[in-house]
């Protein structure tokens, strides 16, 4: 009997409890993977400690021989997979990387640089919009559009 009112007291004491609990939900955090820099250029410089892109332009003409898609990336605390995504300007898929490893160490990588690069196809289907898109990890992280004229 004895035991029955202790939980009967103890059930009472928990439901008074719940109706005057208040919380507030924390915004969820920022991606650990964040994308800050996507750009297109006709070069890239690799004299320095991270890669850094030479002519940042969305315009390049057929003898400009390769285009090149730059990401950079910062707070990379995982190991991650990303992958390019070239389309001709008849939307079919030109080029598809394959996977990129990064950090496969898992460390936390400040800033990450990395790229892809074509070349613009001397004859055929080169004129006109091209598109890439970067995935990473099986998700969408960007999107670039480029003309060649």
């Amino acid at each position: 009997m004895k035991l029955s009112r202790a939980i009967a007291v103890c059930t009472a004491a928990c439901l008074l409890l719940v109706d005057c609990l208040s919380f507030r939900v924390a915004p969820s955090p920022a991606p650990e993977d964040l994308a800050v820099e996507i750009c297109l250029c006709k070069k890239i410089d690799d004299t320095g400690e991270l890669y850094q892109p030479v002519d940042i332009t969305s315009e390049f003409a057929r003898d400009d021989r390769d285009v090149f898609c730059f990401v950079r990336m910062k707070n990379i605390r995982k190991a991650a997979r990303l992958r390019w995504k070239w389309y001709a300007p008849d939307l079919s898929l030109f080029k598809e990387t394959k996977d990129m490893i990064i950090n496969a160490e898992e460390d936390i990588l400040e800033t990450i640089s990395a790229f892809d690069r074509i070349t613009i196809p001397a004859e055929g289907r080169s004129e006109g919009q091209w598109t890439i898109v970067l995935i990473m990890d099986r998700e969408f992280i960007g999107r670039k559009t480029f003309v060649v004229k």
